[in-house]
């Protein structure tokens, strides 16, 4: 058990060492990446236990973070989907 944390650790560590440069990109893949997983891992727990929507003081406010993110999603796919474009029209 005491293995693992060291693992993590490491694994934590070639990673920020790879993206010396804090590439912006990169830590907005991320924060977007973690934010659908955790959007998808809330439903599937509310899912699994139906009882815990009781416990969320104002579901209604889902769907105000959900439109805008599901927009910023959108546009950073075609801004992704451009950059990559010209990378390959150039020739890189």
């Amino acid at each position: 058990m005491g293995k693992l944390p060291i693992l993590l650790l490491r694994i934590f560590a070639t990673i920020s060492a790879k993206k010396k440069n804090g590439n912006l990109t990169a830590m907005f893949r991320r924060i977007l990446i973690a934010g659908w997983v955790f959007l998808f891992g809330s439903m599937v727990l509310l899912a699994v236990f139906p009882k815990l929507a009781l416990l969320i003081p104002h579901p209604e406010l889902i769907r105000v973070f959900l439109i805008p993110f599901v927009l910023i999603s959108f546009v950073y796919g075609i801004v992704t989907l451009y950059r990559l474009g010209m990378k390959r029209a150039k020739g890189e």
